[in-house]
């Protein structure tokens, strides 16, 4: 099957603007106090040692979080130093959220889909809730620390060697090799192990179109059970409601045929809207999980949102058109 890349599209479909905007009745567009800004005009810049999947900032905006690979740097949003370093992922970090209450509190995913080329693991994709006060109390073995554990765990083995009757023995490039082997199961192990106390789900987060995972209390928040179903086919595509009290699925919501793209509850945390590319916009009840609408349109469908008022609901379909 062939793949259009991210890299690709922009390529083919980025174009230059033709000639600056206008009113209808011809005169020219002016710009907003203080507009345009250029990059390199930034008040100030965080230098990122790779490149990032995703950020966010927290509840009362003193942090900002980045996936970087597997794992998820926090800055002081104050002078921009670096306050913590999440670990616990084995596959890079595709979504994550902050508690809309708690902002020592954040929610994150791994989905170990292709985004890791080359990577055979079978590990399921996983959600994973921190608490970073907690998480700060946890040490992770620094580098000497796992090289002479890695050191000792190889001489015991060079021993037992010498003391079999087997007629194998190591040379010293074999010896070095395994200690490299041995360095990063116990980093691997170690990793792990900061997050074994966590809560931790067999899911995905979504991640597209600005989706808002959680209500505005915190205690209901929106994944996508499991690994992710093949889409442009006819495969379910459920949503299941986590109760982060209890930390229990509540609901879980089937109809979705297709690829999930945008998920979200309304201001008065009632109704949850769901978009999907199966040409449905769908609105389900927040208590009971039941379909209460389903408004179809002509094609795929990319993103939504609820008024203020949660009277009404706004989607588009990814041909341009707008529903509401």
């Amino acid at each position: 099957m062939s793949c259009y890349w991210p890299e690709q599209f922009l390529e083919d479909w980025v174009y230059a603007v033709d000639k600056d905007f206008h009113a209808a009745d011809g005169t020219p567009a002016t710009w907003a106090t203080g507009q345009p800004k250029y990059w390199g005009e930034e008040h100030a810049s965080i230098p990122l040692p790779s490149e990032p999947a995703t950020a966010c900032l927290n509840a009362d905006k003193s942090l900002l979080a980045v996936a970087l690979k597997h794992d998820i740097h926090l800055y002081s949003t104050s002078d921009l130093s670096p306050f913590q370093v999440l670990k616990g992922h084995v596959f890079r970090v595709d979504a994550m959220s902050f508690h809309p209450r708690n902002p020592r509190r954040l929610v994150s995913c791994a989905m170990n889909a292709m985004h890791d080329w080359g990577n055979s693991d079978n590990t399921k994709p996983t959600i994973i809730f921190w608490d970073l006060d907690e998480q700060r109390r946890r040490v992770l073995l620094s580098e000497d620390t796992v090289h002479e554990l890695g050191k000792r765990a190889v001489d015991g083995i060079v021993r037992g060697l010498q003391e079999s009757e087997s007629s194998w023995t190591m040379d010293d490039e074999e010896r070095e090799s395994l200690h490299g082997d041995v360095g990063k199961a116990i980093t691997t192990l170690n990793i792990k192990s900061l997050v074994r106390d966590n809560t931790e789900i067999c899911g995905r987060l979504a991640r597209n179109s600005a989706s808002q995972i959680f209500n505005s209390t915190g205690t209901s928040m929106i994944f996508l059970p499991g690994e992710m179903p093949r889409s442009n086919g006819d495969e379910k595509w459920d949503i299941c409601i986590w109760d982060t009290v209890k930390n229990e699925v509540r609901l879980t919501l089937e109809g979705h045929r297709d690829a999930i793209m945008w998920v979200g509850f309304s201001p008065n945390d009632k109704l949850i809207a769901s978009i999907s590319w199966d040409k449905t916009f769908r609105i389900w009840s927040h208590e009971t999980g039941d379909l209460l609408h389903t408004f179809n349109s002509s094609g795929q469908n990319c993103t939504g949102g609820f008024s203020k008022d949660s009277r009404f609901f706004a989607g588009t379909s990814c041909v341009g058109q707008l529903w509401i």
